[in-house]
């Protein structure tokens, strides 16, 4: 008993193998419109970082100005804090002196 020939085994399993050879070309097809998309994506996404990026640095930016005009604002805060203190006591001494300039006048 002989076995099928080359050829016979060939014939039955070329439809089989043109088959696969299809859903190979479609699974490439697919995959590649995938690949393409996530590339695109991918993309996209590394702009929208870089302009993350940049604005964080900008903002960082910012804040180190802001950070210093704070300090600048602070300071000139305590200086008129001083200020006013030293203006509250002078008042406070012109008001003790007439009250007594007053009263030396009135015990005469």
């Amino acid at each position: 008993m002989a076995g099928p020939t080359k050829e016979q085994l060939a014939r039955e399993i070329a439809p089989q193998v043109q088959g696969l050879e299809k859903q190979l070309v479609e699974l490439q097809s697919s995959n590649g419109l995938r690949l393409d998309q996530a590339e695109k994506r991918l993309d996209e996404l590394l702009t929208a970082d870089e302009k993350q990026r940049a604005e964080i640095a900008e903002l960082r930016s910012k804040l180190s100005s802001s950070e210093s005009r704070i300090a600048v604002l602070e300071e000139r805060a305590r200086q008129l804090e001083k200020l006013s203190d030293r203006s509250w006591q002078f008042w406070l001494a012109i008001l003790a002196a007439s009250v007594a300039i007053l009263l030396s006048i009135f015990k005469k």
